[in-house]
């Protein structure tokens, strides 16, 4: 098992989240690397410099936990004072089985990132949503402490069934694509 924060696993290429940053408000992003565009926001750099530089790494059959993302993409988790989020991942050769964090109780916090949302989704022609004003009211008077994880069910099937079923792929276990070819689609 390795675990590893997501900023230690960017400088074994020799990476800063900082400079991923200061990249994206001065729009260099390419300095970084010559695959990067000018448009490309800190969370389309991140990615891009994952798949291209940094996958392979995970893919060794290990499990693979990684934690503290960069606070551009924490969801709602809380932000540290290294601006890093309470945000975690665990892949196993490669697939994500699990994602976690512990979610702010910053209600200003909370707002903007609402608001931003409600901003994406004008810019994508979609309705406006209220913020939900009720949550936001009773966010601070919860418990300290708040976290909770999603665990991906199917892709745990996958890993287990892949060899006794002969699975190529995830789709393969799917019931969503099952389901289509019982219907004869």
């Amino acid at each position: 098992m390795v675990l590893i924060t997501w900023q230690e696993l960017f400088q074994k290429i020799g990476i800063q989240f900082a400079k991923i940053r200061d990249a994206v408000a001065s729009g260099s992003q390419a300095k970084i690397r010559n695959y990067l565009q000018p448009s490309d926001d800190f969370e389309t750099c991140f990615y891009k410099i994952f798949y291209q530089e940094l996958e392979h790494e995970i893919l060794d059959g290990r499990l693979w936990i990684l934690s503290l993302y960069p606070q551009e993409m924490g969801a709602l988790a809380n932000v540290r004072q290294d601006q890093t989020a309470e945000r975690f991942e665990i892949f196993w050769n490669g697939i994500e089985l699990m994602n976690s964090y512990g979610e702010s109780r910053n209600v200003e916090f909370m707002r903007q990132i609402m608001e931003h949302e409600n901003q994406l989704r004008v810019l994508q022609h979609k309705p406006h949503v209220p913020l939900d004003e009720d949550f936001l009211f009773w966010l601070p008077q919860l418990p300290q402490v708040l976290s909770g994880g999603s665990i991906g069910l199917d892709r745990i099937l996958y890993i287990i069934a892949s060899n006794a079923l002969q699975a190529q792929s995830i789709q393969d276990l799917s019931v969503l694509y099952l389901g289509s070819d019982l219907n004869g689609q």
